[in-house]
């Protein structure tokens, strides 16, 4: 399990990087026994449902979304639980 210290310290290395490379490097570390060009090769579908698995693990399953209303510009908050956002695996694997 990635604990806080390591987070961290993927937090700060992934700091300067652009977002997929940061979404490696939280893989890596989270999947330590993976290797990287098995992670690199990744769909965007299956690299994201590692991801937000990854995120369920640490924080749960419950985000506080915030938007502003298109309308009067007042913020709306309201809760979404990550497991509505899976969705099934195409058929045929990643």
């Amino acid at each position: 399990m990635l604990g806080a210290a390591e987070l961290l310290s993927v937090w700060e290395l992934g700091l300067g990087a652009a977002p997929p490379e940061r979404a490696l490097l939280l893989l890596a570390a989270a999947a330590p026994g993976s290797p990287r060009e098995h992670l690199g090769v990744l769909s965007v579908g299956a690299r994201d449902g590692h991801l937000l698995a990854l995120r369920e693990r640490l924080f749960g399953t419950s985000l506080a979304c915030v938007a502003p209303c298109p309308a009067c510009g007042e913020q709306l908050e309201l809760p979404v639980d990550t497991r509505d956002l899976a969705t099934a695996a195409p058929a045929g694997g990643e």
